[in-house]
C-alpha cells in the first residue's frame, strides 16, 4: 500500500512547525495550513465565456461547469465560512504556498460578521496527492463546528458531448442494489479542521472518486457526496454516504436518464431536526452538445441517500430513468426547449424552488432566446414562471428564499453582447414567489467581467453571495470594474471575490494583506449618469 507524507509548512502568521505522521494512501493524516497573503481567486471556469457567442459561433464545451467556491452561514458563532480555487502563482509568477504555481489552490476562510474583518486564507496542502487537480471544490460544517472542505476533479475532457462515443472507462465491481458506473479513478480529497470553527490545522481524508461533488452533513445521518463520474465519455450523476465522513459507501448511480445529465443540489433540515437533499436533473443525448440539455426532473432523499422519493413522496428504483410517477417535473423536450440548471432552493417546508434558464427558438445550438424561470412545487403541481430575460445559457445566479417568503436573485451576465448597457448585475427581488420582479439594485455593468455566484448554505443577509469574477481572456490591460475611480482603484488582476449584501451593495476581498486580517473593502457606487433609469 502507498503511503504518503506530508511536511507541514510554517504558517505566515507565526504558525509552529506540527509533527505529520505518514498514514496509508486511503487514510487519514493530519496537515497544518499555511496562510496566503491575499485573496486571488482561479478565473471561472464558465464554457463560452471568454468570447462572443452567437448563433453561427462554434462551440467546443469543456462539460458541466465545476463549483468554483462553497460557503456555509455558521450562525452560532456568526461567520460565513468559505473554501475556494485560488490562483497558482502571483503576479510574479511565484508560487504563494512554496511550491510549484497551481500546486495546492485550495483556500479557506470565513467572513467574521461581528467584526466585518476577514483573516488570511489557509492553504489546505495537496502535496503528497497523486494525480489530483481540483476542478471544484465544496463546504460543509458538522453539528460540532468542523469545518470540512471537499475538494473534487473535473469530468474527463472527453464529456464535451462529441467525445460521448471515445474512450470507454473501466467499470467496477457491481454490489448488491449499486448500479456499475465509470470512473476517472481520481478520488475526491477532504479535509476536516482540527477544531471547531478554526482554520488554521486540519486532517486530510481519501474521498470516493467523483466529480464536481457537493458535500453535504445531515447530522445522525452522516455525510452525503453528490456528483458525476463518467461513463463512456458520458456524465452520469451518483452518490456516496459516510457516517463520519472517513470511511465512504462505493458511488452509487443516481439516474440513468440519457448519456449526460447536469444536476443541481439543495440542503433542507426542518425544525424537528429532519433533514432533506433534493436533486435536479437535467439531460442530453451522447454525441450532443451540453447546450442540448432538455427536461426538467427531480428526486430526493429524506434519510441521507437510503432512500430516494418523488417529489410526490413515491418511493424510487435506482437509477431512476426519467420516466417514473414524479421524477418528471417539466416536459421540456416537447416544447423543443432547452434546461440549463443554476440553482435550486427548498423552502420551510421543504418544498423545491429551481433555477435554471430556458432556451428556444433559433437555428443553431445556442437559443435564440433565454428566460430565467423558477419551477416550483405547490404542493399538488409544479408551477413555473420566468420575466427576467437572460442574455444566454451561461449566465449566473444566486437564489434565496428569505424568511419572510420572498425571493432575492441576483443574475449576471456572462456575454459579450448585453441587450441593454448597466445592466450586468442586478439584483432582483419578488414578493409574490416569482410572478412579479423587482429591480432591487445594479450591482455592475462592465461587459469584460464573467461571474461565478455561489450563495452561501443558510446565507445571511449580510452575505447573501459570493462572486468569482475574471476578465474575459484575462486581458489584464482592461480595468476590471468599468472606467469609474471606485472600481479601478484596487491593483488591476484578472480575477477577483467579492462579497454582495441582500441590499446590493458589493465589497472586495483585499488582494494583499499585511496584516493578520483586514476589512472588506466597499465597491463605490458609479456616477449617477451611468446608473440605470
Amino acid at each position: 500500500m502507498v503511503r504518503v507524507t506530508i511536511i507541514a509548512q510554517l504558517c505566515a502568521a507565526g504558525l509552529a512547525l506540527a509533527e505529520v505522521a505518514s498514514v496509508p494512501a486511503g487514510g487519514s493524516e493530519a496537515v497544518e495550513c499555511p496562510l496566503d497573503s491575499g485573496y486571488i481567486p482561479a478565473a471561472p471556469a464558465i464554457p463560452g465565456g471568454d468570447k462572443p457567442v452567437t448563433l453561427d459561433t462554434p462551440i467546443v464545451e469543456p462539460g458541466p461547469v465545476a463549483l468554483p467556491a462553497s460557503a456555509v452561514y455558521a450562525e452560532p458563532v456568526r461567520k460565513t465560512f468559505f473554501a475556494y480555487l485560488a490562483a497558482g502563482s502571483d503576479r510574479g509568477g511565484k508560487s504563494k504556498d512554496g511550491g510549484s504555481p497551481g500546486k495546492s489552490p485550495l483556500r479557506v476562510s470565513y467572513f467574521d460578521h461581528a467584526r466585518s474583518t476577514v483573516p488570511r486564507p489557509a492553504i489546505l496542502p495537496l502535496d503528497g496527492v497523486a494525480s489530483v487537480v481540483p476542478a471544484g471544490v465544496s463546504l460543509a460544517l458538522d453539528e460540532q463546528g468542523y469545518v470540512w472542505v471537499c475538494a473534487s476533479p473535473a469530468l474527463a475532457a472527453s464529456n464535451s458531448g462529441a467525445g460521448n462515443k471515445e474512450q470507454p472507462t473501466t467499470q467496477p465491481a457491481q454490489g448488491a442494489g449499486t448500479a456499475a458506473v465509470g470512473t476517472q479513478g481520481q478520488p475526491t480529497i477532504l479535509f476536516r479542521s482540527s477544531k471547531p470553527h478554526d482554520i488554521r490545522a486540519f486532517t486530510r481524508h481519501a474521498g470516493p472518486p467523483m466529480a464536481d461533488a457537493r458535500l453535504y452533513h445531515l447530522g445522525e445521518q452522516g455525510f452525503l457526496l453528490i456528483g458525476l463520474r463518467d461513463r463512456d465519455g458520458g456524465s452520469i450523476p451518483c452518490f456516496a454516504t459516510s457516517p463520519d465522513g472517513r470511511s465512504w459507501s462505493e458511488p452509487r448511480q443516481l439516474a440513468d436518464i440519457d448519456a449526460n445529465h447536469s444536476l443541481v443540489t439543495a440542503f433542507f433540515k426542518g425544525k424537528t431536526g429532519a433533514t432533506k437533499v433534493g436533486v435536479a436533473l437535467a439531460a442530453w443525448p451522447a454525441g450532443k452538445s451540453p447546450l442540448m440539455a432538455t427536461n426538467l426532473y427531480y428526486v430526493e432523499t429524506p434519510d441521507g441517500g437510503k432512500t430516494w422519493q418523488s417529489i410526490r413522496r413515491i418511493p424510487l428504483n435506482l437509477p431512476v430513468r426519467g420516466n417514473e410517477n414524479g421524477v418528471l417535473a417539466w416536459d421540456y423536450k416537447s416544447m423543443r426547449w432547452t434546461v440549463y440548471l443554476k440553482d435550486m432552493e427548498l423552502d420551510s417546508a421543504g418544498n423545491p424552488s429551481i433555477v435554471f434558464i430556458g432556451g428556444r427558438g433559433g437555428t443553431g445550438r445556442i437559443p435564440l432566446m433565454c428566460t430565467w424561470i423558477v419551477g416550483r412545487w405547490v404542493g399538488r403541481e409544479w408551477e413555473t414562471n420566468g420575466v427576467i430575460p437572460a442574455a444566454g445559457p451561461f449566465d449566473a445566479t444566486a437564489f434565496q428564499i428569505l424568511p419572510d417568503r420572498s425571493w432575492l436573485q441576483l443574475v449576471a451576465r456572462n456575454t459579450s453582447a448585453p441587450r441593454q448597457a448597466h445592466e450586468e448585475v442586478v439584483l432582483w427581488s419578488s414578493n409574490d414567489q416569482g410572478r412579479a420582479w423587482y429591480k432591487q439594485a445594479w450591482v455592475s455593468s462592465d461587459p469584460s467581467i464573467r461571474h461565478a455566484l455561489v450563495r452561501p448554505l443558510n446565507a445571511s443577509p449580510e452575505l447573501f453571495a459570493l462572486a468569482v469574477i475574471g476578465l474575459r481572456g484575462i486581458e489584464k490591460s482592461i480595468p476590471p470594474f468599468g472606467e469609474h475611480p471606485g472600481f479601478t482603484k484596487p491593483p488591476i488582476d484578472a480575477t477577483r471575490l467579492l462579497f454582495h449584501n441582500a441590499r446590493g451593495d458589493s465589497l472586495m476581498l483585499p488582494l494583499a494583506m499585511p496584516d493578520s486580517e483586514a476589512r472588506l473593502e466597499p465597491i463605490d457606487a458609479p456616477p449617477p449618469q451611468t446608473q440605470p433609469k
